[in-house]
């Protein structure tokens, strides 16, 4: 799932769990 990582890499979140698990739910949809 490149986007979610793409977009955790470009907004400097990666480490964060919540954001990720977010931008998870929001590109399974």
């Amino acid at each position: 799932m490149p986007g979610p990582v793409s977009l955790a890499l470009k907004s400097g979140n990666f480490g964060d769990e919540s954001f990720f698990i977010r931008a998870q739910r929001e590109f399974q949809v």
